[in-house]
């Protein structure tokens, strides 16, 4: 955050930051946009909203993943 009297203009959060965070997590857009900018901008969209579309996008990777396991097994009995 800037300070109170800061005459600095911060950039605008990128539009496909948020995508990103939830398909590739915190460090990988560290990479891309460096610590401190992924820092300001998860707070600027909100922490609780990023973790929360994070935890369910893994969670729906996880049922896609063993459901597509589960039916390569079941072809491979056959």
């Amino acid at each position: 955050m800037a300070k109170a009297y800061s005459t600095k203009i911060l950039r605008p959060v990128p539009i496909e930051f948020e995508d990103n965070f939830v398909r590739h997590g915190q460090e990988v857009c560290e990479q891309m946009y460096g610590k401190r900018a992924t820092m300001r901008y998860r707070f600027a969209i909100g922490v609780a909203r990023l973790s929360r579309l994070r935890r369910q996008f893994v969670e729906a990777r996880k049922q896609t993943a063993v459901t597509a396991a589960a039916g390569k097994v079941q072809r491979g009995r056959l």
